[in-house]
């Protein structure tokens, strides 16, 4: 019976409360044997609520323009089987992704675990560190480039001071927003230096589970400032996925 058609209401709703009683069941005996999956999926189905009431509100022009090879964090939710599910980190592959396209497709990272197995072989890519390493690179450029604007405006303060020894920096407004930016500055490199902290040295592409999502999906990063913005995988090691990709999925 096709429950979408709205002449079937009474069917619909028997079947609703026959779907409720399932998952009762189902979460009550998983909970006894499996609690962690049982637990991934009730917070799977919240954040698919949520994805699902700010569909059509959600404007993915408000986000940043995604680029090839920028990194985000992604809730890839509760999958089936083998598939890869949860919170990870991907790549992304789209040569050119528009702005108010509301999907991208990513390929997924993994953290290297040393496990030699048929699948691993085929399907990943090493990283290495070098997402830990563009982390790190991004909070470095920060700190460095607040230092010599740091200096600078203790210069513009000096010289106003002896010009004028009643000056006082705290009712100057530009001064003001200036200091405001170094310490926004700061606290951009510093949560950057804690994410990297968290990331095992070595990470992998895993090519075996390339796919397309929506820009919900997507945690980090949304917004210019947010950490993981403009951390991109150099032009060489895409390349090098892209040859990859063709051997497994054109055959060339």
């Amino acid at each position: 019976m096709d429950y979408k058609i709205p002449e079937n209401i009474l069917e619909f709703l028997k079947f609703q409360k026959k779907l409720v009683r399932k998952y009762h069941a189902f979460i009550k005996d998983t909970m006894e044997n499996n609690y962690k999956k049982a637990a991934l999926l009730v917070y799977w189905l919240n954040d698919y609520l949520h994805y699902i009431k700010a569909e059509a509100t959600f404007n993915p022009s408000m986000n940043i323009t995604y680029k090839r090879g920028q990194v985000v964090f992604v809730n890839f939710g509760y999958r089936v089987g083998t598939e890869l599910g949860g919170d990870h980190y991907g790549i992304v592959l789209d040569v050119k992704n528009s702005k108010y396209s509301k999907t991208v497709t990513v390929l997924p990272l993994k953290s290297n675990k040393n496990k030699n197995t048929s699948y691993s072989k085929i399907y990943y890519f090493p990283l290495g560190d070098k997402i830990k390493l563009l982390l790190k690179g991004k909070a470095n450029m920060i700190i460095d480039s607040n230092f010599y604007e740091a200096i600078e405006l203790a210069r513009q303060i000096n010289i106003a001071k002896e010009s004028d020894p009643e000056y006082n920096p705290k009712q100057n407004l530009e001064i003001q927003r200036k200091f405001m930016r170094l310490k926004r500055n700061r606290r951009i490199a510093d949560s950057i230096l804690s994410y990297a902290q968290k990331l095992n040295n070595e990470s992998v592409a895993d090519v075996g589970q390339i796919i397309t999502i929506s820009k919900q999906r997507i945690k980090h990063p949304c917004k210019p400032h947010d950490v993981l913005t403009g951390v991109i995988i150099d032009q060489e090691t895409m390349n090098s996925i892209s040859e990859q990709l063709k051997k497994f999925y054109v055959g060339i």
